[in-house]
């Protein structure tokens, strides 16, 4: 899972201190948006994934980041299975 600041992180650390207690501008700004595509894009481009699976909100994401998972799974050939969310509400 994505959270910011922290970049790429696996869901078995979620809960844990640092990232259960941090604090972030919720909608993000222009550049956290294209900060945040170009760790996913780093990440995806640079792993052996066999595919991508998006929770999408464009209301926080402004849709860059699905162009973004768009693009470098058409470009590694790998599929890409776009969720939508049913919240916009971080808790």
């Amino acid at each position: 899972m994505y959270m910011a600041p922290f970049g790429l992180t696996p869901i078995e650390l979620n809960e844990i201190y640092p990232l259960s207690q941090y604090e972030i501008a919720v909608p993000p700004g222009l550049e956290t948006i294209e900060y945040a595509a170009g760790q996913i894009r780093d990440y995806v481009m640079t792993t052996d994934c066999r595919g991508v699976v998006l929770v999408k909100n464009d209301e926080i994401w402004k849709g860059k980041i699905v162009a973004t998972c768009r693009q470098v799974c058409e470009g590694k050939e790998i599929p890409l299975t776009i969720l939508e969310a049913r919240t916009t509400k971080f808790y």
